[in-house]
């Protein structure tokens, strides 16, 4: 008797990473942390790193979903790591990055909101399985536009943030009575 899994049970494995992979890739908690994670790597991702680990900081002080609880702190506490924030970000980063080849291009095309039609050599075709330099320019292209994104949203929350500790200088703060 053999081990060896079928190919329709190798696909159905393989469908069922997409799928996670998805998740992972469109979990906004994992998203956060990732962003910082990859720009602690790599500082000339194009990032600004101070606002990518305050906006990380910020998602740590929140309780994750269930999605990003086994991605990370499960992955975590089954290896025995320790669990601190920047270990956090570092595994976030892992798991993204990898998270990405496991997912089809059609994927990418729909997270990313494309209007226009998929090339036909890309329909239907894991990243994964794309050649070198197509993988290259498809990964690369999609990581420098997640940077630039996470790093707008965390720009954005600061933003708000300004803006409202601003208001709490200028403005009169209602009563009581005023906002029932």
């Amino acid at each position: 008797m053999t081990d060896e899994l079928t190919p329709e049970q190798k696909e159905e494995q393989r469908e069922t990473i997409r799928h996670i992979s998805l998740k992972t890739l469109t979990d906004q908690y994992i998203l956060s942390l990732a962003a910082a994670g990859i720009n602690k790597k790599d500082p000339s991702s194009g990032s600004a790193s101070g606002v990518l680990d305050q906006s990380a900081d910020t998602t740590l002080s929140k309780a994750p979903d269930q999605h990003a609880y086994e991605q990370l702190y499960g992955r975590m506490l089954q290896g025995g790591m320790a669990i601190t924030n920047d270990t956090l970000k570092e595994n976030a980063a892992m798991v993204y990055q990898s998270s990405i080849l496991n997912v089809k291009v059609d994927d990418i095309y729909g997270i990313m909101g494309f209007k226009n039609e998929l090339k036909e050599e890309y329909k239907d075709k894991y990243i994964s399985d794309l050649d070198e330099k197509q993988k290259g320019e498809v990964v690369g292209m999609y990581m420098r536009t997640f940077m630039m994104s996470e790093s707008a949203k965390a720009f954005g929350g600061m933003a708000e943030k300004s803006k409202s500790g601003l208001e709490d200088i200028l403005c009169e703060k209602p009563t009581k009575e005023e906002t029932q």
